[in-house]
């Protein structure tokens, strides 16, 4: 793919466009290009090969603006020639151009028309001048101009934005699930162990009861025992249990991307305005991701099948703060 220097390149003859050249320059960078994107050979070229520079430029621009006048094109005209290499430059830019597949926009002075102009043979045959072609008038030209500059949009310009910012929300999502799973197995508070475990255990005379994806482990408090009983390899999935709140999580996050999909879907110009909707519906993006990837960790992984419950569920210490912390309002004994 061409990487663009230039947003623009403008070719004029200099014998009767040079103040016209500056001009059309001083437009663009009113409406907002920057002047170091715009080429213009007395502003861009300081030094070296004045036909290599041309021929760099135009290969990393990406339009072509092509001042016309009366006396521009006409036959008699006094071209501008390099006195060694006998070049003209302007008829070289123009064709230069054509072979780049340039967006062309001729801007045309003196009042004249692109039909009647006599271009060379081998630059008539191209009819690309006649549609972009732009009659300048004071009052109305600097309008027209940005309207022809304007990139034509493509089905996949249209889905540009919604595509980068349901990819955020993918990448966040994802990367939010796994960051869930490392805590969980990895940095889980022995507190919160201890919590999930006492809301999730099923005491029965004297005997607690906890449900693991393949086994069932039992603490007898009467005598202080753990055993445990092995009931099959169960995929974690299929154990995982879908509560109220869970629920309500997914919906309320897909809902939340598809309204920012939903809000982004007109076409955002990359400063103000609509720019900053896109920013927001981001940032959406982002805590969306975040709340659905952790979400969705839990219910696949649910938090009680943490590798440190699992391990701790071994410890008989552990159980007992387990059973201080379901029945803290209690008076427990343990056997010693």
């Amino acid at each position: 793919m061409r990487k663009y220097k230039y947003d623009i390149f403008i070719s004029y003859r200099r014998s009767d466009s040079t103040d016209r050249a500056h001009l059309v320059r001083e437009i663009l960078k009113l409406k907002g290009y920057d002047e170091n994107r715009i080429f213009l050979d007395t502003h861009s070229i300081h030094e070296g090969d004045f036909s290599e520079k041309i021929s760099t430029a135009l290969m990393s621009s990406k339009a072509f603006i092509l001042l016309l006048s009366k006396n521009s094109i006409a036959e008699n005209n006094k071209v501008e020639k390099n006195n060694q290499a006998n070049i003209d430059y302007y008829y070289e830019e123009i064709k230069q151009a054509l072979a780049l597949k340039l967006k062309f926009i001729p801007v045309l002075f003196d009042n004249i028309k692109i039909e009647e102009l006599d271009f060379p043979e081998e630059i008539k045959n191209q009819k690309i001048f006649l549609k972009n072609s732009i009659e300048y008038h004071p009052e109305t030209f600097d309008d027209k101009l940005t309207i022809f500059l304007q990139e034509e949009k493509t089905w996949r310009d249209f889905f540009a934005v919604p595509t980068i910012i349901l990819t955020i929300y993918a990448i966040i999502t994802l990367a939010s699930g796994i960051g869930m799973y490392i805590y969980d197995n990895f940095f889980l508070s022995h507190d919160t162990q201890i919590e999930t475990v006492a809301n999730n255990i099923i005491v029965e005379d004297g005997i607690c009861y906890y449900l693991l994806p393949n086994e069932i482990i039992t603490y007898n408090i009467k005598n202080d025992s753990i055993s445990h009983l092995n009931i099959g390899s169960v995929p974690t999935v299929i154990n995982a249990q879908l509560n109220t709140e869970q629920l309500y999580g997914i919906g309320f996050w897909s809902v939340a991307v598809g309204l920012a999909y939903e809000i982004t879907k007109s076409k955002v110009k990359p400063h103000g305005g609509k720019a900053y909707i896109t920013y927001i519906a981001t940032g959406i993006a982002v805590v969306a991701g975040i709340g659905l990837g952790c979400t969705i960790e839990r219910v696949l992984y649910p938090i009680q099948h943490s590798r440190l419950i699992s391990e701790n569920l071994n410890d008989k210490t552990f159980w007992k703060d387990v059973i201080r912390n379901k029945y803290s309002s209690k008076t427990i004994r343990f056997n010693r």
